[in-house]
């Protein structure tokens, strides 16, 4: 096992307004560091909704009667007595914390349903905005069973019933089930007992599937697991390295943070397991690494105070929210720079926002985990357009590299247009193809001198006379929405050609099967 080297690691234990003479636990933070997200355990301020029997016994009961049913409620969790309950590990709630300046100094104790008297914390961000897996399963009569929940805050603040997460053969044997989901919401790290575990408990992973459910808990295998705990997982935005902690041999006491590296595709080969060293790791508990990359913090628990508190460490320089975008413009006949306006907006939106070119040259930022369209405006011509994507984790030191393509408007030119998309079989544009033909509708008011013959084609697969009739009416479709944009029908020409002329002669996938069907569009005069 690989040590971490050794730095001058500056832990700090995050302030009153977080850590209380109670348990803190399960720090998250949201993508700009703004937002602490945790659970207090046993604290005296508690949500006490109890439903049962669709009633809240809490509004129902005195407060005598309401802790000797809660008490009794938490017994028949723990499989225990219990005699305190407001003291109970069980009684869990989740707390937010905000602030301008990364201090936390704002914190906000949500109400139901997010909270209520039953254990509740929030155990992963999900790609989703303001969505979160929590733990337990909750039915909205009353009750709770073992497994997670989807939750979301509205725009309101206030937040959704929590919605069971299904993961085929989900069971555990033990409590601490713990989980992490990857940044593109296709994975989820679990910490889990199961039979085929090495450990008392273990790290397995399960993958999203077709139908929106998740797949049985998969062993990730000894390079990972010992025989001794590993649980609380945390994977990288760039999901190749995974945090965790565990009590096996070479820790300094209790549970330990460690992380590992991922070697290929796989969710089974990893690194030499690397453990980190003192101050991050002490001789007492250490567990629930959050890394944050806008930050770079890397957030988690720790009993060394007596208490579990929450700590922070920076252990890598702060990633920038935006990424910038470094240009150029070239005429596509001869490769020579030239001026125009850039033109981006985020992918769905009307909201256009405009870029000023210097001989050829051009450069702004736009925010990283979402999809920009980009491209060039000037009389004359047509522009190249790109979408660009930059995920949370990339680093462009130099800014994200790009180069227009500007084509002289002439008789014959195509107009590149891409993702322009119909139903299956059927004419009707769907509205993933809009910002393309805004885009076409934008070059045809610019330049009223100009005419165009909107072209359609399909595949190969189907009756010819039938793959043509879909093929004009397709097209007819692309000159019905110009004409809504204001565009004179006398400027637009259509025709079909069905099948007769695919990019692919013989298709093999259905990506080259869906490059046959396509509209494209050609300038017919100037």
């Amino acid at each position: 096992m690989e040590v971490s080297a050794q730095q001058d690691y500056a832990v700090e234990k995050l302030g009153a307004e977080i850590n209380t003479a109670a348990d803190e636990i399960t720090p998250l933070a949201d993508w700009d560091g703004k937002v602490l997200y945790f659970t207090r355990t046993a604290f005296r301020d508690f949500n006490k909704s109890l439903v049962i029997d669709s009633e809240d016994q809490a509004r129902k009961l005195d407060s005598l009667r309401y802790y000797a049913l809660l008490k009794e409620v938490y017994s028949k969790i723990a499989n225990a007595p219990v005699k305190d309950p407001v003291r109970s590990p069980f009684n869990q709630d989740i707390w937010i914390a905000n602030s301008d300046k990364a201090e936390f100094d704002k914190i906000v104790h949500p109400p139901t349903p997010l909270n209520n008297a039953l254990p509740n914390s929030i155990s992963t961000l999900m790609p989703q905005l303001r969505t979160f897996v929590v733990i337990n399963q909750f039915i909205p009569e009353g009750g709770m069973d073992v497994g997670f929940s989807v939750v979301k805050q509205l725009n309101d603040s206030t937040w959704t019933f929590p919605e069971p997460l299904q993961i085929d053969d989900f069971y555990t044997r033990q409590s601490g089930t713990s989980i992490n989901m990857s940044s593109d919401g296709k994975v989820m790290i679990l910490g889990l007992s199961r039979k085929d575990a090495v450990g008392d408990l273990d790290l397995y992973y399960s993958l999203k599937k077709s139908d929106g459910q998740w797949s049985a808990p998969t062993h990730m295998g000894e390079d990972l697991n010992s025989r001794w705990r590993e649980s609380t997982p945390f994977l990288s935005l760039d999901m190749k390295r995974l945090y965790f902690s565990s009590n096996r041999p070479g820790s300094l006491g209790g549970m330990d943070l460690f992380y590992a590296d991922r070697l290929d595709d796989s969710w089974t080969r990893w690194s030499e397991i690397r453990h980190y060293v003192w101050p991050i790791n002490s001789e007492f508990d250490d567990s629930q690494p959050f890394f944050n990359y806008a930050t770079g913090y890397l957030y988690f628990t720790s009993k060394r105070e007596g208490s579990s508190d929450i700590y922070r460490v920076r252990t890598a320089p702060p990633m920038p929210l935006n990424v910038g975008i470094a240009g150029s413009i070239i005429n596509s006949k001869d490769s020579t720079l030239i001026d125009a306006d850039v033109i981006f907006h985020e992918k769905g939106s009307d909201d256009l926002k405009m870029n000023y070119s210097r001989e050829g040259k051009f450069s702004f930022s736009i925010p990283k985990g979402k999809v920009f369209r980009v491209y060039a405006r000037k009389s004359g011509f047509i522009s190249s357009v790109h979408y660009i994507e930059v995920e949370k984790y990339q680093h462009f030191p130099d800014g994200f590299p790009l180069q227009i393509e500007l084509t002289p408007i002439e008789s014959g030119e195509k107009i590149a247009l891409k993702n322009l998309y119909f139903k299956q079989s059927e004419p009707e544009i769907i509205p993933e193809s809009y910002d393309e033909l805004n885009y076409l509708s934008e070059v045809l008011k610019a330049d009223k001198n100009i005419s165009i013959q909107v072209e359609g084609h399909t595949d190969n697969s189907g009756n010819p006379e039938e793959l043509l009739l879909l093929s004009e009416k397709r097209a007819a479709a692309i000159r019905d929405y110009l004409v809504r944009e204001r565009i004179k029908p006398e400027r637009i020409s259509i025709r079909g050609f069905g099948g007769s002329k695919p990019v692919f002669l013989s298709p093999v996938n259905e990506q080259e099967r869906r490059a046959n069907r396509r509209v494209e569009v050609r300038i017919v005069r100037k």
